[in-house]
């Protein structure tokens, strides 16, 4: 079973958050399950791959994250995304907040750290 992030009151969650920007498969060359929509968008941010938390529902997209450095957070939907190394999981963006984002990236940033000094 996948670990699941959650919290149980949806105040504060991110369900009703609008974007920043957005990114579609015309500002790419190559889309989703290639990295380079997330490269683009971290670029865009003017931040690094890794300090950028992706949001994903689908296989295709989750691999698209990884492969461009970023922690992922999967919040199924249709398709299921299996368990796996730097997954996080909410059940709904109801369950999302800002708490949320910050611990997975803290979570992969110390998991990095480990391999990396050990």
């Amino acid at each position: 079973m996948p670990p699941f992030l959650a919290q149980d009151d949806p105040a504060g969650s991110l369900a009703d958050v609008a974007f920043a920007f957005t990114l579609s498969a015309d500002d790419t060359v190559r889309t989703k399950p290639h990295p380079d929509p997330y490269r683009a968008a971290a670029e865009r941010f003017g931040a690094p791959p890794g300090a950028c938390v992706a949001v994903e529902d689908s296989p295709d997209g989750t691999a698209s994250a990884e492969a461009a450095g970023c922690p992922v957070l999967v919040v199924p939907s249709l398709l299921p995304v299996a368990a796996g190394e730097g997954r996080y999981f909410a059940g709904s963006l109801a369950n999302v907040d800002l708490a949320v984002l910050e611990g997975v990236i803290l979570a992969t940033s110390d998991r990095s750290f480990a391999q990396t000094s050990g």
